[in-house]
């Protein structure tokens, strides 16, 4: 507890205690109107979204762009298979080049995916 004297010379008196008491109370509040102080049962996902206004334009948006990066990455690992046939005819490719082909196609792949995610 710290104590002194202000400029009219009233005590002015700063307790730490009563500071962390207030935060300590607010904190507690706060949790009791979340649900976290196990007074209620926790929310569920569907329960939240029923409350902000369900599941609108912007949530199926996301959802598609969301599939359509999944389309697209699954058409890079099909993309070898369905080249591959047409390469070995074309560039007259044994079956040793063509798996190394294949091979060096996933490899490149990887590295990709992890230098630029």
């Amino acid at each position: 507890i710290f104590s002194f004297t202000g400029a009219r010379g009233t005590s002015l008196r700063s307790n730490t205690s009563s500071v962390a008491l207030l935060k300590r109370s607010q904190e507690t509040a706060w949790m009791a109107e979340n649900g976290l102080d196990g007074s209620m049962s926790p929310r569920l996902i569907d329960d939240v979204l029923r409350d902000a206004g369900g599941f609108g334009g912007f949530q199926r948006r996301v959802l598609a762009l969301g599939c359509l990066a999944f389309a697209c990455a699954g058409a890079v690992i099909v993309l070898p298979s369905l080249l591959l046939p047409q390469l070995i005819v074309e560039w007259h490719l044994s079956s040793i080049q063509a798996a190394l082909v294949s091979t060096l196609f996933f490899a490149g792949n990887t590295c990709g995916l992890v230098s630029f995610g």
